[in-house]
């Protein structure tokens, strides 16, 4: 899939991404979409719309800040298609590769979730974070890109690899 396509999903209302993820999920593994199609999607739901606001570090706020960057409005720093600053990086919370694993399990073992319950699930955990290049080194530094600390419970912690690597989310 394109970059195009990822700009098409994450325009898509928070509903049609849990119908989509829906979709794609209850499929009968091996048909219509491969693990890494579920995945690509995956991760595209997570960006969110160019209207909602960007989640993001503290130390990517204080940089942009200073950059005057057209990514930022007032103290709201928002996704633009195209033309990220150098020196940043835009980050899944919790990796796709965990959020897949995890959605399949519930796919495969209980024959899947119910709609308001994927609603909240794309709502608290399919996020991304704008993070400067040194935190994201940091985070493979740790080899945390793509999972979580060990023992850590995603859904009781979603910031538990930035914490593990010092970085602050800015409120």
């Amino acid at each position: 899939m394109s970059y195009d396509a990822s700009n098409e999903i994450r325009e898509m209302s928070v509903e049609d991404k849990v119908k989509l993820i829906d979709v794609i999920y209850s499929a009968r593994p091996g048909n219509l979409f491969s693990e890494r199609t579920k995945q690509f999607i995956l991760g595209g739901c997570a960006l969110p719309s160019s209207k909602e606001e960007l989640a993001v570090s503290e130390k990517a706020f204080q940089k942009l800040k200073k950059l005057k960057s057209r990514w930022m409005d007032g103290e709201k720093v928002s996704l633009l298609s195209s033309g990220r600053p150098k020196g940043f990086v835009i980050e899944h919370m919790i990796p796709v590769k965990v959020l897949h694993n995890h959605l399949k399990k519930y796919y495969l073992a209980q024959g899947g979730l119910s709609r308001e319950n994927l609603k909240n699930f794309v709502k608290k955990y399919c996020k991304v974070v704008f993070i400067t290049e040194e935190e994201d080194a940091s985070l493979r530094d740790a080899k945390l890109t793509s999972k979580m600390p060990k023992d850590c419970d995603f859904t009781k912690d979603p910031t538990a690899r930035y914490k593990e690597c010092g970085i602050t989310l800015h409120k």
